[in-house]
This record gives structure tokens, sequence and C-alpha cells, in this order.
């Protein structure tokens, strides 16, 4: 769904004032101790610095909604273009969307519940859980598949190699069958290499644990709990025109071309929600509402990426650009910046996190061929957060 981006670069620009057509439904406030006056003098500046971002944005091209969550709460949220070109639909902040790879954290969230409660352990094996899967699934572990150090082979490209294309349809059994006959690259738990392949393993692993799918469990413990408007349903959009409310993605392949696969996988992605639920959920990484236990463990098990950043529990974290580069932080979730980019077949999603500032950003496009959305999330922590 996406590979791990690089760090967050050090941010700071100065930027020109936004184009018409564009849609935006929140203003921000400014800081406590500020006068009136003020606070809504800094937050005119921001919103105008946050839409100019969106510039490139024509109304009728397929385009972008965005959110920033600042103390749990919507400060500034916008949307720009077209959601759906068949339709004639514009893009709105409450446009469902297709986040990618962004929905691994929602996954290991779950294992994270599971951990917690005792319902499985770190150290469980894979065939502690699932039956009829080669010998590697008794060196495989929970820890390996969450933190990416399985070293198993990645289901898109051995399904894409087996001739399926990814505007065909593709089932969770049809990626699962796919990894039986390999075997990991290396070792596992020896080093960090991304795959895909890891998180739909997690999701059968939850069903296994709990009787529930995936999405279900969700729904039951993270997004009705936090009363998040958030469903992992793969290929909600594939239909063409995709159903109202719900972006339709593009690629530009002379003159725009609808992108979303039917490919029905979870675990490694697939939830569909705004960028202002999103964002809302990233205030989870400094007041979570979830049980305690699941703190300690975001990063408890992170391993080095290889970058300068560790990957958690389905999230990444980087020093923050203003410690300096290089330096040795705690590797704790208030030590860092946080953030998990997904690509998935036309979506494009940025996400960042500043637990010390209490700031949230969501960012995504329905085109591969418009902003680069991790770092307009940059862009935008910066602005929100100066």
């Amino acid at each position: 769904m996406t590979a791990p981006r690089p760090a967050p670069p050090n941010r700071s620009r100065c930027l020109k004032p936004a184009v018409a057509g564009l849609l935006t439904v929140a203003v921000a406030c400014g800081p406590s101790g500020i006068s009136t006056s003020g606070a809504e003098s800094t937050g005119r500046l921001r919103s105008a610095d946050s839409e100019a971002l969106f510039a490139p944005i024509g109304p009728d091209d397929p385009g972008c909604s965005a959110a920033v969550n600042v103390d749990g709460q919507i400060v500034w949220s916008a949307a720009y273009g077209r959601a759906s070109l068949e339709r004639d639909e514009p893009f709105t902040p409450e446009t469902l969307v297709d986040i990618g790879s962004t929905s691994k954290q929602f996954t290991a969230t779950a294992l994270g519940l599971l951990i917690d409660d005792g319902t499985i352990s770190w150290d469980d094996s894979v065939s502690d859980h699932l039956n009829k899967l080669p010998d590697w699934s008794a060196q495989v572990t929970i820890d390996d598949l969450v933190h990416h150090t399985s070293g198993l082979p990645d289901y898109i490209e051995l399904l894409e190699d087996g001739g399926v294309e990814l505007m065909a349809p593709s089932t969770q059994a049809d990626a699962v069958d796919a990894l039986r006959g390999t075997r990991p690259a290396f070792e596992p738990g020896s080093k960090f290499e991304y795959s895909n392949s890891n998180y739909v393993l997690l999701a059968e692993i939850v069903q296994a644990a709990t009787g529930q799918d995936l999405p279900s469990y969700l729904d039951d413990q993270v997004f009705g709990p936090l009363d998040l408007d958030a469903e992992m349903s793969p290929g909600n959009s594939a239909r063409v025109p995709s159903p109202a409310g719900t972006a339709q993605s593009y690629e530009d392949d002379a003159g725009w071309k609808p992108a979303d696969s039917p490919w029905a996988q979870v675990g490694d992605g697939a939830v569909q929600t705004t960028p202002g639920q999103l964002a809302l959920w990233g205030t989870q990484y400094w007041s979570s509402d979830l049980p305690p236990g699941l703190t300690d463990l975001r990063m408890d098990h992170a391993v080095d990426m290889g970058d300068g950043g560790r990957y958690g529990l389905g999230i990444m974290s980087y020093p923050e650009p203003s410690r300096g580069a290089g330096i040795e932080g705690t590797g704790s979730v208030e030590d860092s910046i946080l953030t998990h980019s997904g690509e998935w077949s036309g979506f494009d999603t940025g996400f960042v996190v500043a637990p010390t500032g209490q700031t949230a950003v969501a960012v995504t496009c329905n085109t591969p061929d418009g902003p680069v959305t991790g770092e307009v999330a940059d862009e935008l922590l910066s602005i929100w957060t100066a």
C-alpha cells in the first residue's frame, strides 16, 4: 500500500494566497493568552498559508481534502477539486477517502489491545493462531509482523507477478494463498523490511483470536468507542462512478482515468474515512481514551528502519526536527514526530502528529498526480505549530 517515507524535513516556508474554488469549513483559534483579535489574525494567516499549499489544484480536476487537529479540536479543514468527475461532485471535508497504508495503525491498535488484555502475546508465532501455512509460520512472530521484521515478500508483488492486475478482483484468501509458496528473505526478527503481507496476516490472526473479522473488531473496539466515522471496507470506491459522498481515484493517463482497485484485502489498508476524522484520531497519541497499556505498547518494541526512524505499532517515529539530526532521544511517542503515509490505487494520504505540540494533520488526494501529501502534511504541521 505504501513504503516508508523519509524523516520529516525542517519545515519553514513563506507561501502565496490560495486560489479560488476551495471549500474551507473551519477557522483556527489562537493559543490561550492571546487577545481575541490577535487569535483571529493568527488563525487567518495560518488558514491563508494552509490554503496556498493547494493552489495547483484546478476546480475541475481530482483534488484533496485536509484537516488540522490542535488540542483535540479540528481548527482548520478544507477541500479542493472534484471527488468524482463522473458525477461532477466537488470534494468536501465530509467526502470519504481510502487512506491506504495509513490504516496500518488501526490494525496494529487491534493487536495492541489483544496483547494488552492477554489474548495474544508478542512472542506468539503465526502458527499458534493460523493453520495450513508453511514451516516459516512457526518462526515468524506477531512482533515480527507488526514491526515488519518477518522477511516475508509483499503479497502485492506476488499477485502481480502471478498475473493478477490491480484493476481485477482479488481477495484476502488470494493474498494468504500467495504466501504459501514463499519463504522469508532473511532470518525473522533480524532486520526491518516493509511488507504489506505482514498486516494481511495480522488481520487473519485477529479473526482467529477473537472470532470477529478485523473490520468488525475495529468497529466494536476502536471506531465505535472513540466515536470515529471510519470503517475498514476495501474497494469502497471501485465502482465507477463511486457511491455519492465517496471519492473516486484517478491517474493522469492522457486524461483522467479511474484508478481505484477492487482488491479486497484488509489489514494492510482499506480504512475509509475523512482527513478530519483521521486528524481527530491523532489525539490518541497525546491523550488516549483507549486502555492505558496501549500507550506503552506503541513504541515498546519499535525497530530501527535504517533512515533515522523507528517503526512502532503501525506508526513511524522520527526525532523532532527542532531537536537536531542524529540525537539520541528516548524513542517515546512524546519525543517524536509520528507519521505514516498511504498510497493505494490512486489515493495518496499523508498523516503526521506532533504529540508535544498536540497537533495532528491529515491530507488525502484522489490522485497521485497532484500535491505530494506527505510534504503538504509536513508543511501544515509547521504552519499550525509555529
